[in-house]
């Protein structure tokens, strides 16, 4: 069975990884460890016993090249160069080429074709699916994009993701769900719609923590300097929010009925 397609790895990019650290930590519960193994500081962010993903402190060269502070994710593919070289034959754009990692795999970061960053990532050793209603995990993956139906197709040759069904968000338009292929197909990993187009925010993937309960964790946002820009409005399954940390980053908050 391959394990491509899986969002398996998020990380922050940050102004302040020190003020990042304290932020999560209080909002969602997150803890974050030191990893010693890289060439730059970098922490690992957990859910009690289980790796969410990263934190790096973004470097002089990367703000000098106009890199903001975000939250990007890792998506699993069987060969990271080959994956790589599809993704710009589909109209993507590659803005890292494909790197190793030492001791924990290879990556490429890329965008879709409109301009939406993932990496793409092949570990050096497989993981089983991540547990996405667990607390403190992340529970869905969005794509707020300006035309989803034209960029579907990127996503479902790259990846192989299957179409799961789609809501009428009325003035938004639809909002397609699409899941793994070897998932149920009840099961939906995430969701793409016009946001972008209709809030004329920029393109980008949003992705959902799961808390165990929105509102104090709506609080703990404003009370550590961040924004809830909307909700918490009702889901299927749940409660969401959209936020803004407290150096600006999209964030989103989920919580179960």
């Amino acid at each position: 069975m391959s394990s491509k397609g899986r969002f398996v790895w998020y990380e922050l990019l940050s102004k302040d990884a020190a003020a990042a650290k304290a932020f999560y930590e209080d909002v969602v519960g997150w803890e974050a460890e030191a990893w010693e193994e890289g060439s730059h500081p970098y922490s690992i962010w957990s859910a009690g016993d289980g790796q969410i993903g990263g934190l790096m402190q973004l470097l002089p060269e990367h703000l000098d090249a106009g890199t903001r502070p975000h939250w990007w994710a890792h998506v699993t593919v069987d060969d990271v160069d080959q994956a790589a070289a599809r993704a710009e034959d589909l109209g993507g754009k590659i803005h890292t080429p494909p790197t190793d990692i030492p001791q924990i795999g290879r990556f490429a970061a890329v965008t879709d074709p409109l301009g939406a960053l993932l990496s793409l990532f092949k570990p050096n050793q497989e993981a089983p699916p991540p547990e996405m209603m667990k607390v403190g995990h992340i529970a869905w993956n969005e794509l707020n994009t300006s035309d989803y139906e034209a960029t579907w197709n990127f996503y479902a040759e790259l990846f192989g993701w299957k179409t799961a069904g789609a809501m009428d968000m009325g003035e938004a338009g639809q909002y397609m769900t699409f899941r793994h292929p070897d998932d149920p197909e009840a099961q939906s990993m995430g969701g793409m719609f016009d946001a972008a187009k209709i809030s004329e925010m920029p393109v980008t993937w949003l992705y959902y923590i799961n808390v165990e309960a929105i509102e104090p964790a709506l609080e703990r946002t404003k009370k550590n300097g961040g924004r809830v820009l909307n909700g918490p409005n009702e889901v299927p399954g749940g409660r969401a929010a959209q936020c803004l940390d407290d150096q600006g980053v999209l964030f989103a908050l989920f919580s179960e009925k």
